[in-house]
């Protein structure tokens, strides 16, 4: 199966408390990763979006126990699909999503 890679900057949301423990998953938005091209800019997109937890103690504490998301490297695949088409046997599947990039460009 032939893939292509590309690296981006995605946002890791985390929590801490006695109930869960640690819970760790990338950030979505319309059921997608959110994806950037820098560092930077993921911070910069995190302190806009959850800038306000830093303020709030009673979401820092339990029973939350919330935690700033962080920005984490990730790797971006893309599958070629022609060999799963012809192993499915013509089956029609769902079409693979596109994530769109903070910068505005799709990858």
């Amino acid at each position: 199966m032939n893939t292509l890679h590309a690296t981006a900057w995605a946002v890791e949301w985390h929590s801490r408390n006695r109930l869960d423990g640690e819970t760790r998953d990338l950030v979505l938005e319309n059921g997608l990763p959110v994806l950037f091209c820098t560092r930077q800019k993921t911070r910069d997109w995190i302190e806009q979006k959850f800038g306000y937890i830093r303020q709030r103690p009673d979401l820092l504490a339990e029973p939350h126990g919330w935690r700033m998301p962080r920005p984490v490297k990730v790797v971006v695949a893309r599958v070629n699909r022609e060999r799963e088409k012809k192993r499915d046997h013509g089956l029609r599947r769902s079409a693979p999503a596109t994530c769109l990039l903070g910068n505005g460009r799709t990858g």
